[in-house]
């Protein structure tokens, strides 16, 4: 799988995120995402998905959007009411997102204090 980044400048950074991720390689693209595949992309302002099949979905705003809205009631998001554990700096909890998705689980997880380590089998 790649991380494509469109900007010489990006190299670095695309390279070091690649590091987090195994199997993922970078690669320098000058050209329009044409298949239905999904495509990772860093750009100048941000990670973006592309596809064919939909506008490009920049990572940032759609995790910001996501964040904002759910920060402010957190203790009463329904999975943090399941989980049913109080997290403090002196007792960390930590969590297994074995199917991490888009990491939206993970991330009210984190949000309530939770230390949390994201899995998912689908590359995509």
């Amino acid at each position: 799988m790649y991380l494509y980044y469109r900007n010489v400048n990006l190299e670095t950074s695309a390279t070091e995120l690649v590091r987090l991720v195994a199997g993922f390689q970078t690669q320098l693209v000058d050209l329009e995402f044409v298949s239905n595949e999904l495509y990772l992309c860093l750009e100048d302002d941000g990670l973006y998905v592309y596809s064919t099949q939909f506008k490009p979905l920049n990572l940032k705003h759609f995790y910001s959007e996501f964040i904002a809205k759910r920060k402010p009631a957190i203790k009463r998001e329904i999975l943090i009411q399941a989980i049913n554990l109080r997290a403090t700096a002196d007792n960390l909890i930590y969590g297994l997102d074995t199917t991490a998705g888009l990491g939206r689980d993970a991330i009210l997880m984190s949000l309530a204090g939770y230390r949390v380590t994201m899995l998912e089998n689908n590359p995509y």
